[in-house]
């Protein structure tokens, strides 16, 4: 039988207005205990009544007595079949679906006690703490409610990046509950548990890059949202300290898999994870390594770096291709000098290593090279950028080997959409024109405004256009037109219009979006279709000496998929064919703009292997003179959490390795790692 609290108490409950009958018969009682101005032989400053709800003490009590922030609205609410309470010692002991709420906390247990003058808790068996978006589970919590410092063991949770400052922050005034309200139903504990099987598993997006050449292949399977982040991750650690914003662990697992074993996770000796500022985080790691498939382990090249919750630190570390500019083969490592809610500094060096074997120059500066860039955010809707590249870093040929540019970008808001207008200049930019290959445009200067898609009304036609003006200068092939260096400085202004339709032909069923088997090599269900892809286009180009160039033309292709790409082999097939025809007249006086490819022939595939692997081609050919304007070769290795991807381009002489980590969303509980 509980002691029953003094009027002074701390402890004080009300059974008989909230009292319920439990699924075991047992009277769940719903108590109040105030962790302010209470200590052993002291009287307490008495705890609310239930039946007044509204009159919780969030700043009446603190104000009596300053305490730690974490005691701001200082009320701990305990629910549970059983509970008892030592007058003297002022401990409450709690049992049976214990249900506790401090804060915006929610924790259950199967047993909790908690110790009012010291301010501490220990909750056993089956923990769930569940703040905001932030879950939590575990074997064993103790906790200090005075210091906001903890530890819980056999810990595991998951942890949902967009509201994670927010959620674990406890400097932010408590929510109250809505006027009458109680306590979570029991049906609001069975949720937090969340013992369903996993289910509606969505991509929110991806993050990633390509180290090598960054065009894209004109086909690929459908593509992940444009977005760069991981929103949640689960973890497991063998124990978990937490002392305000500071959190340490040992043997630590994280994963973007809702599955087990995870196909992907990071794994760490030790761990911690510490705030730094809005929106930013700095992880320091022992021993840690990338885990892929539960058997190859890679060695993190950085025990310590940042985590930022608007975009995943990726820092890559991979090979690239280049046979024009890099002399072959070349290795790179990305770093992040800035990287902050406004500003974007990354530094690239990169390795020539086929041009140090070939040419035997292993101590020249002509075997290395260097990328940065920097984005900036000036105001809302304004982002600044600049890039560099040199191809070496040889002091004679410095000007020779630099490309760069820089630009502004405004956000302007018109009657048919959010329009971008630019205002950006360019040194010895690196053009791909079709069959006449990679132009150099020595300089521009201009600016130029581009609008969004454009949907007119319910017809399912998309408008987009853009305008612009530009001082250029660039090759030129026509006598007398250029100067001796074959170059020649000219303005031209351009203006381009599309209007673009997809039809949907036919649409398969796809897998059970239930089915575990539905991801296996795939972060969606892949559901078959042929859809039908129409456009007309118009670009017409006046410059300043008098020429002109303008192409009117239509595209037309056939884009689809079968298969669910979930059985062992051969269960999938991408594929697109195209046709494009123009009608041009005039010419432009710059080879880098010269439209030379009117009719062309567009055609890929994306062929299932065995498991993961996917190869593919995508191929582009004029059909005037029969050349291929270009070629991509392909490998995939495809799972649902990450994918990584190989091309190879024999006709730019251009090649890359791919990879992206994909972000999950999921209802219901994951298996244990």
């Amino acid at each position: 039988m509980a002691d029953l609290p003094p009027v002074s108490s701390p402890y004080v409950c009300d059974s008989f207005a909230t009292s319920r009958e439990s699924a075991r018969g047992q009277v769940i009682r719903t108590c109040k205990i105030s962790l302010l101005n209470t200590d052993r032989g002291v009287p307490a400053v008495p705890a609310p009544s239930l039946t007044t709800p509204s009159a919780l003490p969030r700043t009446t009590l603190a104000q009596k007595t300053p305490v730690n922030r974490s005691l701001a609205g200082g009320v701990i609410e305990l629910r549970a079949e059983e509970q008892s309470y030592n007058s003297q010692e002022q401990i409450v002991t709690a049992s049976g679906n214990v249900l506790v709420r401090f804060r915006n906390a929610l924790l259950k247990a199967d047993q909790v006690t908690v110790d009012i003058p010291s301010r501490k808790a220990v909750a056993t068996g089956n923990v769930l703490i569940k703040r905001g978006e932030q879950v939590l589970r575990g074997d064993k919590f103790d906790y200090d409610f005075g210091k906001d410092k903890g530890e819980v063991t056999s810990a595991s949770g998951d942890v949902y990046q967009p509201t994670l400052e927010k959620d674990v922050d406890i400097a932010q005034p408590p929510a109250l509950p809505p006027s009458g309200s109680r306590f979570p139903e029991t049906s609001l504990a069975d949720k937090l548990e969340r013992d369903q099987p996993v289910t509606k598993i969505e991509r929110r997006g991806a993050a990633g890059g390509v180290i090598g050449t960054d065009r894209e292949i004109e086909f690929q399977p459908p593509p992940a949202p444009p977005a760069n982040t991981i929103t949640r991750l689960r973890y497991r650690a063998d124990k978990l300290e937490f002392d305000g914003k500071l959190l340490t662990g040992s043997g630590v697992r994280v994963t973007n898999d809702p599955f087990s074993p995870p196909e992907l996770e990071v794994r760490a000796d030790r761990a911690t994870f510490q705030s730094i500022g809005p929106g930013q985080d700095r992880v320091n790691t022992n021993n840690a390594r990338v885990t892929i498939e539960q058997n190859v382990n890679i060695p993190l090249v950085v025990a310590q770096f940042g985590l930022g919750r608007a975009a995943l630190e990726t820092n890559p570390f991979g090979i690239g291709f280049d046979n024009d500019e890099r002399g072959g083969l070349f290795f790179e490592r990305t770093l992040k000098l800035v990287n902050n809610d406004k500003i974007l500094w990354t530094l690239t060096p990169q390795y020539f290593v086929q041009r140090v074997i070939a040419q035997d120059k292993l101590t020249s500066l002509d075997s290395i090279g260097v990328k940065t860039a920097l984005t900036t955010n000036l105001a809302p809707g304004t982002v600044f950028e600049a890039k560099a590249a040199f191809t070496s870093l040889e002091p004679s040929a410095v000007g020779n080997n630099l490309r760069s540019s820089l630009s502004v970008t405004q956000d302007v808001d018109l009657p048919t959409g959010k329009h971008k207008v630019v205002a950006d200049s360019a040194y010895r930019e690196r053009v791909f024109n079709g069959t006449l290959g990679f132009q150099d445009l020595q300089s521009s200067l201009g600016i130029g405004i581009t609008s969004p898609k454009i949907a007119l009304g319910d017809t399912g036609f998309n408008f987009d256009y853009s305008a612009g003006f530009r001082l250029l200068n660039a090759s030129t092939d026509r006598p007398g037109v250029g100067a001796s260096d074959n170059r020649v400085n000219l303005g031209r202004f351009q203006i381009a219009a599309n209007l673009n339709k997809s039809w949907r032909l036919w649409e398969g069923v796809g897998p059970d979006p239930n089915e575990r088997s539905t991801y296996n090599y795939s972060p969606v269900p892949v559901i078959p279709y042929l859809n039908l892809n129409t456009g007309i286009n118009a670009k017409v180009g006046s410059y300043t000496n008098g020429d002109s160039q303008s192409l009117y033309g239509y595209a037309i292709s056939l884009q689809g998929q079968v298969g669910h790409f979930t059985a062992p082999a051969f269960d999938y097939t991408g594929f697109n064919v195209g046709y494009s025809q123009g009608f041009l007249s005039g010419s432009s006086p710059f080879l880098f703009d010269r439209f030379q490819d009117t009719r062309v022939i567009t055609a890929g595939i994306n062929q299932h292997l065995f498991g993961p692997l996917k190869a593919g081609i995508q191929t582009s050919i004029n059909v005037d003179t029969s050349r291929s304007i270009s070629t991509d070769y392909y490998l995939e290795y495809s799972r649902r959490t990450f994918s990584i991807v190989a091309r190879y381009n024999p006709v730019l002489s251009l090649g890359s390795i791919g990879f992206r980590i994909n972000d999950l969303d999921w209802r219901g509980q994951p298996d244990p790692f």
